[in-house]
């Protein structure tokens, strides 16, 4: 279990939190793929490639939303760079003002638990969880099952 892989996560969320694009690209390799539940309307299929897909994907999410605020309620080591984390997007859509509170999944794979490589979310929270095997990735590629290895937050 890497606790400086969980850390890293923690603290990217809070950049996330305050919108400090340049704090989360720290931690996310020059090839990052981000696949995302929210800001879908600009990307190709939801994908951000790449430092500056990842800052498009912050426009983007500002464009859409005010007060966008992620909140991780728990978060599981899977092994070999694997995170899933479990919690919530609250915020209020832009020109409607219309508020929002969001059960998400969100996958994260590193490099060595140094680099962000892959960034998934999916705004069906926990369900998620029965699509990942607790090593290997999507239930598509290998067996299912709840993650094991759940790290207090």
């Amino acid at each position: 279990m890497s606790e400086e892989g969980m850390e890293r996560i923690r603290l990217a969320i809070e950049a996330f939190n305050r919108r400090d694009v340049d704090a989360i690209l720290r931690w996310n390799h020059p090839d990052v793929v981000y696949q995302t539940a929210i800001a879908s309307m600009e990307a190709e299929g939801g994908v951000y490639r790449g430092h500056e897909g990842v800052r498009q994907w912050s426009r983007d999410l500002d464009g859409e939303v005010e007060d966008l605020h992620g909140e991780l309620d728990e978060l599981y080591d899977l092994g070999d760079g694997r995170y899933l984390g479990a919690g919530r997007f609250q915020g209020r859509g832009k020109g409607t003002g219309a508020e929002f509170d969001v059960p998400m999944a969100w996958v994260y794979i590193t490099e060595d638990d140094e680099l962000l490589l892959r960034y998934e979310a999916y705004s069906k929270g926990r369900r998620h969880w029965r699509r990942w095997d607790s090593t290997a990735g999507p239930k598509s590629q290998r067996g299912g099952g709840r993650p094991r290895n759940k790290v207090p937050l």
